[in-house]
């Protein structure tokens, strides 16, 4: 696929549209970020918001994963909210949900 001007929403559709399963698959938002890491076998993902607004949504996770949410800020560690759910390839995928306050963050760890 060839984009001559790409900018992020151009490639985001280009991406979504070509069935591929994503490793995470969130609704665009500039002020989210994440990083996922593998550290000792356990899926391991940090999300932020880097926004002033608060950021509301569910992003997903390519495989099936019983998870944990870990609030930095606290120090609380409690069962997070998510659900399977089946992906476009077939196989069973982790949605999970993220609040999160303006500049807050969040951990999301395999059990």
């Amino acid at each position: 696929m060839f984009l001559q001007h790409p900018d992020a929403l151009d490639i985001a559709g280009t991406l979504s549209g070509s069935g591929l399963v994503f490793d995470v698959d969130h609704p665009l938002n500039p002020g989210l970020q994440y990083i996922h890491k593998v550290v000792e076998g356990k899926n391991v993902f940090f999300f932020a918001n880097t926004g002033e607004a608060p950021v509301q949504t569910e992003a997903t996770l390519r495989d099936a994963v019983h998870l944990e949410e870990w609030d930095p800020h606290s120090g609380t560690i409690r069962e997070a909210d998510y659900r399977f759910a089946e992906n476009a390839s077939g196989s069973e995928s982790t949605v999970v949900t993220i609040n999160l306050k303006p500049y807050n963050s969040v951990f999301f760890i395999e059990k």
